[in-house]
Order: structure tokens, then C-alpha cells, then sequence
């Protein structure tokens, strides 16, 4: 959950259409990040998603020049990115996409999980970005004081078995 003031941030807000019209439940994401430089190097910034009209906004975004995608969550048309998208304080900028036939122009990847965004941006043809660093500690021995297994309803505090 992101928690911020209204002051000092700004929204983005549009119609994403396809050949067929307005379309619902696209995913539509505000990356920062050099438009310059490869899209597997920019990160996300705010999330929303298309009304059954096709209608979205992404608000309480910090001021700024933004990367702004829309992707379908269905692969019956491509998705567009726009850059250089200005926010500013207490406005609204105003963006439509019109949607090309699939594959589009985000040039991306989705990796296990599908979805937008799961495994970052690549272009055609790159190796894909670095493996994501090993996960923690293994916590297969360890029991939670206050009886059984679950963390949830134990203290907070855990002990290796012994």
C-alpha cells in the first residue's frame, strides 16, 4: 500500500482503445527511469487498471517526467509505452493509448507468474536481466515459541529446533 499527501504529486489519466474499441482491464504502469536507456532497466513507480470503458488513472504520483505502459492482461492486442509523461503538482495529465495489433511495442518478456511487470523489460533478442539474488535464510528447522507451526499465531520471536 502507498501512502502519500496529495501536495507535491499528480496523476496520470486516459483511454486505452484497441482496434475494436475501448478496452477493459488493462494494466497500465508509470515507470521511471533514461527512456534512453534499455526497459529492462526502469521500475515502477504506481499500478492501475482499465474500467469495463476503458478508462484509467493513476494518481498521487510524485512530480516528475514519467515512462507510462499500457498492457493488456490478454494478448488479443499489443501495448504501447509513452515517455517523457510530465506530472506535475495537482494536475492531471491527460494520456490516451491506442493499442496496436499484438505483439506491440513494449518489447517485453513475461516471465512464470504471467502478468505485467513480473520479470521486468527486455528487448528481442537480449539475454534476460540478471537472476534476482538468493532468498533468505532457510527457516525449514525452525519452530515458532507458543506452539505449532505457524508464524501467524505464535510470538513473533523464533528458535532454531534443537
Amino acid at each position: 500500500i502507498r501512502a502519500l499527501e496529495e501536495a507535491g504529486t499528480g496523476a496520470v489519466a486516459g483511454v486505452v482503445r484497441g482496434p475494436a474499441g475501448p478496452l477493459p482491464n488493462v494494466a497500465v504502469t508509470v515507470l521511471a527511469g533514461d527512456p534512453n536507456d534499455p526497459p529492462y532497466t526502469w521500475w515502477k513507480i504506481a499500478t492501475g487498471k482499465t474500467d469495463a470503458q476503458g478508462r484509467y488513472k493513476v494518481a498521487f504520483v510524485y512530480l516528475g517526467h514519467y515512462i507510462v505502459r499500457a498492457e493488456p492482461l490478454v494478448s488479443t492486442v499489443g501495448c504501447a509505452d509513452s515517455v517523457n509523461v510530465l506530472v506535475t503538482n495537482g494536475e492531471t495529465a491527460t494520456l490516451d493509448f491506442d493499442l496496436p495489433e499484438p505483439p506491440g511495442t513494449c518489447a517485453r518478456r513475461t516471465g512464470g507468474g504471467g502478468g505485467p511487470d513480473t520479470t521486468g523489460t527486455v528487448p528481442p533478442g537480449s539475454p534476460p536481466p540478471p537472476s534476482p539474488p538468493p532468498p533468505g535464510p532457510d527457516t525449514t528447522g525452525v519452530r515458532w515459541p507458543g506452539g505449532g507451526g505457524d508464524p501467524d499465531t505464535a510470538s513473533a520471536a523464533w528458535a532454531p529446533l534443537r
